[in-house]
């Protein structure tokens, strides 16, 4: 898949000097795809589809930084269900030939709705068919949509919502929702929306070796301080090493550690791997939570501690082998 980055600068539209405009014409989806949940999936999986009945190229234009962070610096940091990068692979492996990543920034907030279509869609992309989900809403004060985006050189498409049902419910799939269970720690309802286990990744960290002397060696991991903050507390887990294709049974606690340390600002992944002794300091790892266990708590001591973490192995065991078959 190749990225294509996109600027705007001084009201003009800035495309890579290698940029050249795909004569035959390309399929476009267009929207933040923040966590790339299921209403985004089926998005994109009518993008791919169209784009191969009408032998098109396929692209998905995406927004850095989230232009809600541009309007509202509170959702800068701890808000990003997918970093870029995550973003990136899960989109490479849909299948999709271009991924147009728009720099948003005042000036691109500036263009108006018209100008959006014309200078980029028509006279730079070439869109032949272009494919918005059902809230889309783009240009300067949000004022272009979807009878915007009508009677013009290219077929239009707008995809329905997503739903699934809870509580015998039917709830629309949203990168809203998803970080709303996140922080209430509904771990489940938001892996059903995203339609994959909510993932973080980074490199293993060396700690205070505390974990380690009281019989349960963790693999610590500080992720990118974009992406949103779960729930503190501790999680039924999977880890993957190094990209390798096994995931291995893990339980997670993230937070902020109060019995030892109650650092606020820089919470941490601490992952015990079941039945695993090996030394992975430095390896990249990638964390994905399946089970909200409890609450992040504070103990009166280490001893109490190390009781709770044998009672909460336990539990996770117990959960895995109630689902083998």
């Amino acid at each position: 898949m190749k990225i294509i980055r996109l600027k705007v600068k001084n009201s003009q539209i800035i495309f890579p000097k290698n940029h050249e405009k795909n004569n035959q014409g390309i399929c476009l989806a267009i929207g933040n795809f923040d966590g790339i949940h299921l209403g985004h999936q089926q998005i994109i999986n009518n993008l791919y589809s169209t784009a191969k009945k009408n032998k098109l190229a396929s692209a998905i234009m995406t927004f850095e930084p989230h232009p809600a962070g541009f309007f509202d610096s509170n959702k800068i940091n701890n808000y990003y269900l997918t970093t870029l990068k995550q973003k990136f692979n899960i989109i490479k492996n849909l299948g999709i030939d271009y991924l147009i990543i728009v720099s948003f920034n005042k000036n691109f907030s500036e263009i108006t709705a018209e100008n959006f279509v014309k200078k980029i869609l028509q006279d730079n992309l070439n869109v032949k068919n272009l494919i918005i989900g059902y809230d889309f809403t783009f240009g300067k004060n949000r004022q272009g949509n979807f009878k915007t985006l009508e009677n013009n050189n290219f077929q239009l498409q707008e995809i329905n919502p997503f739903k699934i049902v809870k509580n015998n419910s039917e709830i629309t799939c949203s990168s809203s929702l998803a970080r709303s269970a996140l922080k209430s720690g509904d771990i489940i309802l938001a892996n059903q929306i995203l339609g994959r286990n909510f993932s973080v990744q980074g490199s293993v960290i060396r700690g205070q070796n505390l974990a380690n002397k009281i019989g349960f060696p963790t693999a610590n991991v500080r992720t990118n301080i974009k992406q949103i903050h779960p729930k503190f507390g501790v999680y039924q887990s999977l880890v993957t090493i190094n990209n390798s294709n096994q995931k291995l049974p893990a339980i997670t606690n993230f937070g902020i550690k109060p019995t030892v340390t109650n650092n606020i600002n820089k919470p941490l992944y601490e992952t015990h791997i079941l039945n695993f002794a090996d030394d992975i300091y430095d390896k990249k790892i990638k964390i994905e939570l399946v089970n909200f266990i409890r609450d992040e708590q504070k103990f009166n001591d280490i001893t109490e501690l190390s009781y709770q973490i044998k009672k909460d192995i336990i539990k996770v065991k117990n959960i895995i082998n109630s689902k083998v078959i």
